[in-house]
């Protein structure tokens, strides 16, 4: 949640601290906890603090480390601190920036790949006049820059970047393209032409004439797990969840969780070590009776004996301002969730009643999305046996009209299941001409081995989907005053359940497998067993029908999104939401994605109109 800032003048120019002003007030909601830089012969570091680990081990900005006179920026979260501290020495009370930097001094770059949690790494040296960047594996904590001969520029949100370039915005055609097919994102662009990010894995060296940029973790998988009995694969997952909470609860203060009815963050609450420093917060829907988990939670919270809190989702309707924008646009880019207003209300609630942080369910879905050639897998390790409960299973679903019978036959025929297509044969109707031919062919991940390219799932579940999406979320949860963390991002359970065959997380036409046989006799039957059925949609679509003038108004005109999507599949989505009646279902991704853009280009443009601030 805290967030850096790096000037380097390539050029040979003294420190540029009002360049790096500019980058860290388009920061401000990242420090609540206050605000450091440090300028030394042509790099100047900045770093917002937003508190949220215990007060002795926090992190507290740039400093200067050792005779060699180098300076040293850390921003995130060590998760092996006892790994690391077994192997460098053991000390007292030391700051996990403290811990990074001796292990810098010791491994060298060698220390990324040894760090695991979410992390942003800087090293200036002046004498080589050298600048080293890193970013955690998986990526969870952003890193985006600019560079040219003159400047490198780099901050953890691309507006920042962008607003302490010098020429104006220009939005970056293929990015918007990449998110309007919600596809993985082919690059490592932003919504910003000229800003880039750092791919997650990598580190960077900067100098003066120079720049090269490594790679220094890939997934690597390992068959090993194939032989092993399915307890001991059971335990070995349930010893990495409690592992990955431990790590997401190390505060001097109370820890918050978004509790549903659903697998993943019951799973999480019987993982955690101290359920007395737990705090469960809760939606209810009383008017809305299918998206209601009362029962369910009620399950839990009595089990584990949580201090539970249950706040009323029905008026959490999707909000728009007057100008049709919906509530949660920032100049980072068009990513917008429909049910912010929902997941705000929640985070300040937590934060009011002092929580520092709020553990969470998000990428597990994503996660048990990894490996889905069924076939492949069943036959590769001889599961004759499986094959055959496979299909009587889902025969018998398709017999009944169940939903889910011929996705299961999909899946057995080999069909990946969750992985969109990186590119489509043809030209998705509601995507413009112009955007279509702009949409490069896809660049497989380097985190992801040669031989496993093709499984585009893996880039999924590592994290290549998340990067712009998670700094909108970064950003809300800091202006909502809580950091939103979740195990399920741990990267030691990542590379456990990648490892293992498809048939322990998805059995079709089971989902979630793997969690279910693990939590079996531990978690509730009544969870262990049910399977989620209610939406949220609603609340998008009584806040259109609240809206509706102002959402016509935006998306009517001569407007910027017809340059990439198809004016008359948009005019005829917008056709049909106008002529809905009160009870409207809500309309498809493709009018949703419109108002975002449309939204987020109409604020690029307020912000650079003579005399706006």
């Amino acid at each position: 949640m805290s967030a850096v800032a790096i000037v380097f003048q390539r050029n040979g120019a003294p420190s540029d601290q009002a360049t790096l002003s500019v980058c860290m007030n388009a920061m401000l909601h990242r420090g609540r906890d206050g605000q450091r830089s440090q300028e030394s012969r042509g790099c100047a570091l900045g770093y917002l603090h937003f508190a949220s680990l215990p007060a002795v081990e926090d992190n507290t900005g740039p400093r200067k480390c050792g005779e060699s006179g180098q300076n040293f920026l850390f921003c995130g979260r060590i998760d092996n601190r006892h790994e690391l501290q077994s192997a460098l020495g053991k000390k007292t009370r030391e700051r996990d920036e403290e811990l990074a930097w001796r292990g810098y001094l010791v491994w060298g770059t060698e220390v990324f790949r040894r760090l695991i949690g979410k992390f942003v790494f800087a090293i200036w040296n002046p004498e080589s006049q050298v600048l080293i960047v890193a970013r955690d594996a998986l990526g969870d904590e952003p890193l985006y820059y600019a560079l040219d001969r003159d400047r490198f520029i780099a901050a953890s949100e691309p507006w920042a970047v962008q607003a302490a370039r010098d020429t104006a915005p220009r939005p970056d055609s293929e990015k918007i393209v990449d998110f309007l097919h919600n596809r993985w994102p082919a690059t490592n662009r932003s919504f910003f032409e000229g800003v880039m990010e750092l791919p997650q894995g990598h580190w960077a060296r900067a100098t003066r004439a120079s720049w090269e940029c490594r790679q220094f973790w890939q997934f690597t998988p390992d068959d090993s797990w194939a032989s092993t009995p399915t307890s001991e694969v059971h335990e070995a997952f349930r010893e990495k969840l409690r592992q990955a909470v431990a790590a997401r609860m190390r505060t001097d203060r109370s820890v918050g969780i978004s509790l549903s009815g659903g697998l993943d963050s019951t799973s999480i609450a019987f993982s955690a070590d101290d359920c007395e420093r737990l705090r469960a917060f809760s939606w209810r829907f009383m008017e809305n009776r299918s998206a209601d988990e009362g029962m369910l939670l009620h399950t839990v919270v009595s089990q584990l004996d949580l201090l539970h809190t249950e706040l009323s989702g029905d008026d959490c309707y999707t909000r728009f301002n007057a100008g049709g924008a919906p509530e949660g646009i920032d100049l980072n880019g068009p990513h917008v969730n429909t049910v912010h207003g929902l997941k705000q209300a929640l985070y300040r609630q937590a934060a009011d009643m002092d929580c520092s942080s709020i553990l969470c369910g998000d990428s597990a879905d994503e996660l048990y999305l990894g490996r889905y050639y069924w076939l492949r897998d069943l036959t590769r390790y001889r599961q004759h046996g499986r094959i055959k409960d496979a299909f009587s299973l889902s025969l018998a679903d398709l017999i009944k009209c169940r939903e889910g019978g011929w996705l299961s036959l999909r899946l057995l025929a080999g069909n990946r299941f969750g992985a969109r297509r990186y590119l489509p044969e043809r030209k998705p109707p509601w995507l413009s001409e112009a955007a279509w031919h702009t949409l490069p062919a896809y660049q497989a991940s380097s985190l992801v081995p040669e031989d496993l390219q093709a499984e585009n799932s893996y880039d999924f579940a590592i994290g290549c989907y998340r990067s712009s999406y998670a700094n909108y979320e970064l950003a809300a949860n800091a202006r909502s005053g809580v950091e939103r963390r979740s195990p399920y991002r741990d990267r030691r359970l990542v590379e456990f359940i990648l490892q293992l065959p498809a048939w322990f997380y998805r059995y079709p036409p089971r989902n979630k497998v793997l969690v279910r046989d693990a939590f079996n006799g531990l978690l509730p039957e009544s969870i262990v067993k049910q399977s989620k059925s209610g939406s949220l949609a609603f609340l998008l679509a009584e806040g259109l029908r609240r809206a509706k003038p102002a959402v016509e108004a935006l998306l009517v005109g001569d407007n910027a999104w017809r340059e990439y999507l198809d004016e008359r599949e948009i005019l005829r989505a917008l056709h049909q939401f106008q002529n809905a009646g009160q009870n409207h279902r809500v309309p498809d991704g493709v009018l949703w994605n419109a108002i975002c853009l449309q939204s987020w280009l109409t604020a690029l443009d307020y912000r650079y109109r003579p005399g706006s601030p």
